[in-house]
């Protein structure tokens, strides 16, 4: 790497792999995009390699808490570098970050009673870019859920909101945000990195296709394309992930900031899930 100023020359001897990308520090991007490649170049590189990575809090808590001796191999941190990624995020490296999850975290069956329905709610300040659901309209989702639960006789005892942000507005430690989705049956909610990144702490491999994480993302349609780009879905970077992706359309009414989707769609899609004999969709 060549320094920009002679102060912050850092000479490092023996071998060493580097990784560098665009939307450093962003939390979507880093889940989906960037695990996977640092994953991918776990398994390629030998063991006596160190790292060199970009430096940002998000890159030091994730890497931390997913698996303390990868981190200690990054020798150098670095706040700007020219580089590019090899490869950019999703499909075969997302393979690589399913057996690194695994084999730090190995996936342990919680009781029935334990798991947990987590709706996704983009009402705190860390969630950008708009795409927030009518709040009056998220406490009846809310209930909507509640209510197909009982009419399915589910063994979660409640809706679990997520908003990433504890009660006095800080960011909740990546500790505590695997607790939630690792013990996470059915993922529902907008469009958006705080539900579909965290995707990545669901059960990374399910014994069959019925044991499989359930998710539902509110996305735009035709009549609600003015909220983001047409059928914009996050299937498209975690599809090979074992999880069973199903969508529900904003309606008309929708904007970038406020958005509505239609409760009794909301009502046929938990049934489809969740009613007897549903089917993979």
């Amino acid at each position: 790497v060549e320094p920009r100023t002679r102060e912050s020359t850092k000479i490092l001897e023996g071998n060493y792999a580097a990784f560098a990308t665009w939307f450093s520090g962003v939390f979507g991007h880093h889940y989906s995009d960037h695990l996977p490649t640092i994953a991918y170049l776990r398994s390629q590189v030998p063991s006596s390699y160190g790292f060199i990575f970009q430096d940002t809090k998000l890159a030091r808590d994730v890497l931390q808490f997913l698996d303390r001796s990868f981190y200690d191999r990054v020798v150098c941190w670095v706040s700007s570098v020219d580089l590019f990624p090899l490869i950019w995020g999703c499909q075969r490296p997302l393979n690589f970050l399913r057996r690194w999850i695994q084999d730090t975290h190995p996936f342990a069956e919680p009781k029935r009673e334990h798991r947990k329905v987590v709706f996704y709610s983009r009402s705190s300040p860390d969630a950008k870019h708009g795409r927030v659901l009518d709040p009056k309209q998220e406490e009846q989702v809310l209930q909507h859920i509640r209510d197909a639960m009982a009419r399915h006789n589910r063994s979660e005892r409640d809706v679990i909101v997520y908003t990433g942000v504890d009660k006095d507005g800080n960011t909740l430690p990546v500790a505590e945000q695997y607790n939630i989705f690792r013990a996470a049956s059915t993922i529902i909610g907008p469009h958006g990195a705080g539900m579909l990144g965290n995707l990545m702490w669901a059960d990374p491999t399910p014994g069959n296709c019925a044991n499989r994480v359930q998710a539902l993302e509110f996305i735009p349609g035709e009549d609600s394309k003015q909220v983001q780009g047409l059928y914009h879905s996050m299937h498209m970077r975690w599809r090979n992930w074992p999880v069973d992706f199903h969508v529900l359309l904003y309606t008309k009414e929708s904007s970038k900031k406020r958005t509505h989707i239609n409760l009794e769609d909301l009502d046929n899609a938990l049934d489809a899930m969740w009613g007897e004999g549903a089917s993979i969709v």
